[in-house]
């Protein structure tokens, strides 16, 4: 059997991009309720150093900008 080339055929025709279906995405939501005006409980204290406050703010930005599966599943230590 012989395949016969077809001169009407231009070949296969694919998208420029290929359509990205996103799954849901989770992630935490922090309540910053504790920066109060009360100077023993917001970040103005002078009993927190300025290195604990900034990273106080890494690890929430951090978590924040994680999903939750990848959030549990790092190393507990």
């Amino acid at each position: 059997m012989k395949i016969k080339s077809s001169k009407n055929f231009s070949g296969a025709n694919f998208p420029d991009q290929a359509p990205i279906n996103r799954h849901d995405i989770s992630r935490l939501a922090f309540n910053f309720s504790f920066l109060t005006k009360q100077k023993d409980y917001n970040l103005k204290s002078k009993k927190l150093s300025k290195s604990v406050k900034v990273k106080l703010l890494e690890q929430i930005s951090s978590l924040s900008e994680d999903d939750k599966v990848i959030i549990l599943n790092r190393p507990k230590d």
